[in-house]
């Protein structure tokens, strides 16, 4: 009986323990008063894996396409230049990941562009 009832408050003061670990874990020291978490003015670090092409901005989906046959005939152009993935491209066949002189070709609702050695799914932000 004894032991049980120590089991118990030794149960308690981990739980204790836990919760205050958690609570003071949570660093909030360099934000404002009044100033919403999820909600901040700074930009991203990183954006997803993007291209402009005919002046509308595709992102990457997550799909990459294997078993799709893509003939010289296909292609819709080449990817002339990048920025970093921490910037948006801003003009036409401009990309933000490491894909300079690499083709893409329309596909369904978006493009393909060859990206390591595959086809990978590009879509409008609408159609994400």
């Amino acid at each position: 009986m004894k032991y049980q009832k120590n089991i118990k408050r030794i149960y308690i003061l981990l739980a204790i323990l836990f919760i205050g670990a958690i609570i003071n874990g949570c660093d909030y020291s360099d934000r404002q008063p009044g100033q919403n978490l999820l909600n901040t003015t700074q930009p991203p670090s990183t954006y997803l894996p993007s291209v402009i092409i005919d002046d509308q901005m595709y992102y990457f989906c997550g799909y990459k396409i294997g078993d799709i046959e893509i003939g010289e005939s296909d292609i819709a152009g080449t990817i002339m230049s990048t920025v970093p993935l921490s910037s948006r491209p801003t003009k036409n066949d401009e990309a933000n990941f490491n894909v300079q002189d690499m083709p893409y070709a329309k596909y369904e609702k978006g493009y393909v562009v060859f990206w390591n050695d595959e086809w990978s799914y590009f879509v409008k932000i609408d159609d994400l």
